[in-house]
């Protein structure tokens, strides 16, 4: 199946790396991750894959805003609108979510959303944002104990990660955040 650049329409050069499919434009340098390459990073639990797509990823000069001017794209896969989703606070990145197809970023987000992520800038918007949604004194239970128990032990395993630097973790807690 051949693919369309949400920002310019050029085809999609898909760029096999290991056993994940990045799908790059040749124009504009965007770079869609399908729900498919997202999944296999996240179940990759010792981040070799993860590594390697960021290492195998092109670095170029991020701009806040496309140089196209649209402010909203269509998803590759399915055509609809993609919805637009503030990476965190303090990064003035906007990337591109299908939730059913998968993520596409602007020439450069990816790169900058990483040395964001390595710098240790993530976790402290994590924890600033678990505090102001967690009033003091107050419990989850069940299901949602369950999930908040989960979220710390990846905050957990980010700063484990992120003392060693490794920028396999930090992609799969970006990934992890776009997500959540």
């Amino acid at each position: 199946m051949s693919l369309a650049c949400p920002r310019c329409s050029n085809a999609l050069v898909g760029n096999r790396i290991e056993n994940v499919v990045a799908h790059e434009c040749p124009e504009c340098a965007g770079v869609f991750l399908d729900e498919n390459a997202i999944g296999l990073v996240l179940q990759d639990h010792e981040n070799k894959l993860a590594r390697a797509v960021v290492e195998a990823l092109p670095r170029r000069p991020h701009s806040p805003m496309p140089g196209d001017g649209k402010m909203y794209v269509k998803c590759p896969v399915c055509t609809t609108m993609m919805n637009r989703k503030l990476f965190a606070a303090g990064t003035g990145i906007v990337v591109d979510v299908c939730r059913n197809h998968g993520t596409f970023f602007d020439a450069g987000e990816l790169p900058a959303i990483m040395d964001f992520v390595m710098s240790g800038e993530l976790a402290k918007a994590i924890s600033k944002r678990t505090v102001e949604r967690v009033p003091v004194g107050k419990q989850p239970d069940g299901f949602a104990k369950q999930v908040a128990l989960a979220r710390m032990d990846r905050r957990k395993n980010y700063i484990a990660a992120q003392a060693t630097a490794d920028a396999g973790a930090a992609f799969v807690e970006l990934l992890f955040e776009l997500l959540a």
